[in-house]
């Protein structure tokens, strides 16, 4: 398995509302993970890139048609559209959040998915699953009719979409989702991510549904 941290030291992805680059808590996440799969003898799991590496969307997904991984997971937190964002003060620095929105997303690309045999879908449907059950509640903004957003969502319950034109999905031939653990906007929500138990959570939600797919597959 590959796991994706995603973004890179000069694009570090969205800004949280605390004024903080997404790309630490998706490496954060990504550590973790690859901590709690290292303890299960059943995985073989490494990850994209490192804290200080760069290393751009098309070598990530050459380097999970390389190793013939058998799922590549991209992980990230989200954001929303500047249209939604207001300004306050934290820690003395005018930063920029938006407190309406909040949750969990998984994302793939279903049209490559029938032809290939991509279990994709099954796997985004599983973490989406775990993360419900362990109390996160699906994102359904990424689906809103506006400029930048008019995703179609393959599982309303779930929040799972269709993403196709992601660039860690369009030369990847490996199943793949991206998972955006939730929204570094929100103010709430950012102080929920900072909590190693609310991590813990998110981390043995994909563990499960890990082993879920595991124990499906023929021996």
């Amino acid at each position: 398995m590959l796991l994706d941290p995603g973004h890179t030291p000069a694009n570090p992805g969205a800004i949280s509302s605390q004024g903080l680059p997404e790309r630490g808590y998706n490496q954060n996440i990504a550590a973790l993970l690859l901590k709690r799969l290292a303890a299960d003898p059943d995985f073989d799991a490494r990850l994209s890139n490192g804290p200080n590496e760069t290393v751009e969307n098309p070598d990530r997904a050459a380097l999970a048609n390389k190793l013939g991984v058998d799922m590549f997971l991209s992980i990230h937190h989200d954001s929303v559209q500047d249209a939604y964002l207001s300004t306050w003060t934290f820690n003395g620095a005018a930063q920029q959040y938006c407190d309406k929105f909040h949750g969990y997303s998984l994302h793939v690309a279903d049209d490559r998915g029938q032809a290939l045999d991509d279990p994709s879908l099954a796997f985004a449907e599983r973490v989406a699953a775990k993360l419900e059950a362990a109390g996160f509640a699906p994102a359904l903004y990424h689906a809103e009719p506006i400029a930048g957003e008019n995703h179609k969502l393959l599982n309303r319950g779930l929040g799972v979409y269709e993403r196709n034109n992601l660039a860690v999905f369009r030369t990847n031939k490996r199943p793949a989702i991206l998972l955006e653990c939730g929204v570094l906007v929100n103010r709430e929500e950012e102080g929920r991510l900072q909590d190693p138990q609310v991590q813990g959570r998110i981390v043995e939600a994909v563990y499960q549904a890990l082993r879920e797919i595991l124990a499906l597959q023929p021996h």
